[in-house]
């Protein structure tokens, strides 16, 4: 089951997210805490506000939290570490990292994975939302990876 998670940089008050506008549930803390701690001893190096991303039923469950309805399972990747969202679920998840850049005083955001199974775990720096954006459609995201999103 994946973890999805957004973070904004810097960010010293909640993001404005309305939860009835996206179609997966957002749960927002000022504790950067990942709910499986793969990129942890990154997130203690910064303060912000995180978005835990995950699926409709995660609503009332803690500590749980997991975003596998938000997938495409049936995108088959060149690498099998690879993964796109569901295209009618990832203009929102585009939409909530936007919304990270520009609520971040430093114009930055942390859009990272964590799923059991995948063998690889990296922090990709320096990614314009375009790019981002570009690697989901094209080739498809990494799992297990923390990518820094600049504006």
């Amino acid at each position: 089951m994946p973890t999805i998670e957004i973070v904004s940089i810097k960010r010293k008050k909640r993001l404005k997210v309305p939860k009835n506008k996206y179609p997966f549930w957002i749960r927002q803390d000022f504790d950067l805490e990942s709910h499986r701690g793969l990129f942890q001893h990154h997130l203690d190096q910064f303060q912000g506000v995180i978005l835990h991303l995950g699926n409709l039923e995660m609503k009332n469950s803690s500590p749980f939290f997991f975003g596998s309805d938000l997938i495409d399972w049936e995108f088959e990747a060149d690498d099998e570490d690879c993964f796109k969202f569901k295209p009618e679920l990832f203009k929102a998840v585009h939409s909530l990292i936007k919304r990270s850049l520009l609520g971040s005083t430093d114009r930055k955001a942390f859009f990272l994975t964590d799923i059991q199974g995948a063998e690889k775990a990296e922090i990709l720096t320096n990614y314009s939302l375009d790019m981002f954006i570009k690697e989901h459609n094209n080739s498809g995201l990494v799992w297990n990876t923390l990518y820094e999103i600049i504006m």
